[in-house]
């Protein structure tokens, strides 16, 4: 996908957590795949399943260790799960 650099999928599934870091070139192409019906279809299909927390930040030049270390922060700083209704 234009624009798209990279993309980690982690889990804690001891702790009930699990989510994504997905990197991109510029703001304009994260908003174009957020958009994206596909996208929107599978957030609305899965909303009831848990809590979605996100966040954004820019850097000037990507560094992966530094982005790692940064989304290792945040995942830590999550309060604890909220369990949504279980799938139909």
């Amino acid at each position: 996908m234009p624009g798209a650099v990279g993309s980690w999928l982690w889990v804690s599934p001891l702790e009930g957590k699990s989510g994504a870091l997905s990197v991109w070139t510029g703001e304009h192409d994260l908003q174009r795949f957020v958009g994206l019906p596909a996208h929107v279809e599978i957030m609305r299909r899965c909303r009831e399943r848990g809590t979605v927390r996100s966040t954004t930040w820019t850097a000037d030049v990507f560094d992966a260790q530094s982005t790692l270390s940064g989304m290792r922060r945040w995942i830590e700083s999550s309060p604890e799960p909220v369990v949504g209704k279980p799938a139909r």
